[in-house]
């Protein structure tokens, strides 16, 4: 099975209820990739993305959650496009909100990175604590893979 194919298998196995627009690799248009590349990367490789998450709001895939071989991108409003490579990533924490709920905008996940940075994700609808289980299962998949190149360095993108 395609890596690409093995890990849309993974978040479809396993997401519940996603917010937004969901495209699985092998079904994501080239004119979406296009819009990915334009708006989070001028350096993501197309052939390298398995699932996209578009919570913007007009679905122009402007803000959302990009999922690659090497690593993921996200952005939202206000929020510059990051890139979160799999093998930096050391720890996923989710706080809820006030409620106990992880769907809301004021539930947190952090992503607690290997150079002791930390990335803060807070879209909308998002089940933080369902995310922070798929990232990890998709990180215990990446581990065995010794064919793929590691990717970028994680943080700010600068394209």
């Amino acid at each position: 099975m395609d890596k690409r194919e093995l890990l849309s298998q993974i978040v479809r196995d396993n997401i519940i209820n996603p917010s937004g627009r969901v495209f699985y690799y092998p079904n994501i248009p080239a004119k979406v990739n296009k819009k990915l590349i334009a708006y989070f990367d001028s350096n993501i490789k197309a052939n390298n993305i398995a699932v996209f998450f578009d919570t913007s709001i007009f679905s122009t895939c402007g803000y959302g959650l990009i999922l690659t071989l090497t690593g993921l991108y996200y952005s939202d409003t206000f929020v510059k496009p990051h890139y979160i490579n799999y093998k930096d990533i050391q720890l996923i924490t989710v706080t809820p909100d006030n409620n106990g709920r992880t769907y809301t905008k004021s539930a947190k996940m952090d992503i607690c990175l290997s150079n002791g940075t930390t990335f803060s994700i807070g879209y909308g609808d998002f089940m933080k604590d369902n995310l922070r289980d798929i990232l990890n299962l998709i990180c215990q998949e990446h581990t065995l893979w010794d064919d793929i190149i590691s990717g970028s360095p994680s943080g700010k993108v600068s394209s």
